[in-house]
């Protein structure tokens, strides 16, 4: 995972492409935030979102949202993970095993797919558009940078 090539394109891009927060935004979770959304989902999120948003604290991608994890958990908000993934599942969009991260305005999720997930604790990311399924990036790093740069898959 390359986080400088990141960092690099964040900046490069903010204001264009992405509308990031940093380090002193309210949305960069606490531990206390992380913890309770990750035994809501009963799942250990992947390092490299958690660094992510410990940056950034989420924010938009060409406008559409990147889930994040907000200050406190409620079920309507759709910029949450929890939130937002429960609400897809509910509505059969999703499986129980994805957590949504981003859906497009051109009608495709970005999930992460939590039974595809390596030795360092890295889920792959999905593509899911029209029923079709289709692994995107290997991490989280990897999928924000080519969906920055490149704007599709």
């Amino acid at each position: 995972m390359d986080y400088g090539e990141l960092i690099s394109l964040i900046n490069k891009e903010q204001g264009d492409r992405v509308e990031f927060g940093d380090l002193n935004s309210e949305y960069v979770p606490s531990k206390e935030r992380i913890d309770e959304t990750e035994k809501i989902l009963k799942i250990q999120l992947p390092p490299s979102y958690l660094w992510f948003l410990s940056q950034y604290g989420g924010g938009e991608i060409y406008g559409d949202i990147l889930t994040g994890i907000n200050p406190q958990f409620r079920e309507e908000d759709v910029d949450d993970i929890a939130a937002a993934s429960f609400a897809d599942r509910k509505d059969g969009l999703i499986r129980n095993s994805d957590l949504l991260l981003l859906s497009t305005s051109y009608g495709e999720s970005y999930l992460f797919d939590t039974t595809m997930k390596d030795d360092d604790g890295e889920f792959a990311v999905v593509r899911l558009f029209g029923g079709e399924r289709k692994v995107v990036a290997q991490n989280f790093i990897e999928f924000l940078i080519r969906f920055i740069r490149d704007g599709e898959f």
